[in-house]
């Protein structure tokens, strides 16, 4: 798609991956309309950009925040499904609460925001854009109910797709580790190997947005590597489980 004048509403924006991006959208000459909770704290401004604080995980959120988006510009093109979060954790007796704030924020959402955008162009053409993840294919241990949200966006982004008219289009982005607050609010205390910058994945991102892309991935050695070096991926898995059993042991004494 073309981005110049194109509206496109970025959840998930005020800070990471979803606010690198909203930087390099107005760049390209978008209209953006950004949400998070903290938006309107951000300190990036322009006269293309709207702010708005919302929480998507609340019912009735993102429908106020598409309202707006529609009433200043008429229509919105494009929804970037960013917003986010996991626990680091050993997953013992979850309380339903707790499955519920993931899966709200990081699954119904998602599928919230492609239904309005359905329901807002018709038979338009249209994107919707995933942040998913590598673990959608490589899991690793303390992130169970985080490998679940994105288990389950790939069975939707699948099965949607074939849903959608032609000039509709859903897409997936799978960054891998990204130098964001990503790690400290799963509590996790060590970070993984390689880590990519936000700026990388936006970079990456509005690239699959030009091309319509259905699957992106900000290091192309990424999916390379899955299928040349499997080895690499079960020693990483193991170390990663070596550094969860100890910092858990730590935690329970």
């Amino acid at each position: 798609m073309t981005l110049n004048k194109r509206v496109v509403l970025v959840s998930g924006a005020s800070r990471g991956i979803g606010y690198a991006l909203v930087k390099r959208l107005l760049d390209e000459g978008a209209v953006v309309v950004a949400c998070a909770r903290t938006m309107c704290e951000t300190s990036i401004a322009h006269e293309r950009l709207t702010k708005i604080d919302a929480d998507v995980a609340v019912d009735g959120e993102l429908d106020r925040v598409f309202n707006e988006a529609i009433m200043r510009h008429g229509t919105v093109d494009a929804f970037v499904a960013n917003a986010g979060f996991a626990y680091y954790e050993r997953l013992n007796e979850p309380t339903t609460s707790h499955i519920d704030d993931i899966f709200h924020v990081n699954v119904h959402h998602v599928i919230r925001g492609a239904a309005r955008m359905k329901q807002v162009k018709g038979e338009e053409p249209f994107n919707v854009m995933v942040t998913s993840s590598g673990v959608a294919f490589v899991q690793t241990p303390g992130y169970a109910l985080y490998s679940a949200t994105k288990a389950a966006l790939e069975g939707f982004i699948g099965s949607y797709r074939h849903e959608l008219a032609r000039g509709q289009v859903i897409q997936a982005v799978y960054p891998i580790a990204t130098e964001t607050a990503f790690f400290d609010r799963a509590n996790q205390p060590h970070r993984p190997w390689p880590v990519q910058s936000a700026d990388r994945v936006a970079k990456a991102m509005v690239r699959g947005l030009k091309k319509n892309k259905k699957r992106i991935y900000p290091l192309p050695l990424f999916p390379i590597g899955r299928v040349l070096t499997p080895w690499f991926f079960t020693w990483y898995v193991r170390r990663e489980k070596k550094r969860f059993d100890t910092h858990h042991s730590i935690k329970r004494r």
